[in-house]
């Protein structure tokens, strides 16, 4: 919307655009009240126009500019932390695996298959097992499994025992 200079009827840009257009220049008057006016004010102040609406424009693109570099800055501050982050991941797991290897502690699992009678025989059995694999530097497989036929002789239900052992 603008202002005629001579009367200060308010037109659409776009209306007083063709209407200037379709004018012969020495005939410049309003179209409401038909007032003449001079076309070098109005060219005037569409020139203002235009330099506000270019300063208008520049400003919204440096907004946005400046919006952009603190996104990309802020995606590259996480991209870096994350970063971080998994060679910190990597180099403790690396200090755990090495770490394992290093103390020299070995788990074997053993399976036996013992029949019992009783819970009580059960749990007395197992911890007979766990002292004596406890005592042998070795696990000496012959002594577990005559340890589980003495066991299933003297039984009448099978039931799966699984034993940890650690070897140091």
């Amino acid at each position: 919307m603008m202002n005629l200079p001579c009367c200060d009827h308010t037109c659409h840009t776009r209306c007083l655009d063709r209407w200037f257009r379709s004018l012969i220049p020495a005939s410049s008057n309003c179209p409401h009240c038909r007032e003449e006016f001079d076309p070098e004010i109005d060219d005037e102040d569409e020139m203002a126009n235009e330099n506000f609406m270019a300063i208008i424009q520049e400003v919204y693109t440096q907004l946005r500019n400046h919006q952009a570099r603190k996104k990309r800055q802020q995606l590259q501050l996480r991209n870096h932390q994350a970063r971080k982050k998994r060679q910190q991941l990597q180099e403790t797991n690396a200090l755990i695996i090495r770490n394992t290897l290093n103390t020299g502690v070995k788990s074997r699992k053993l399976k036996v298959e013992v029949k019992v009678k009783s819970e009580e025989e059960v749990k007395s059995k197992l911890v007979e097992l766990w002292k004596n694999a406890a005592a042998m530097k070795q696990p000496k497989l012959d002594e577990v499994v005559e340890s589980r036929d003495q066991l299933m002789e003297k039984s009448c239900k099978p039931v799966r025992v699984n034993v940890l052992i650690q070897i140091h």
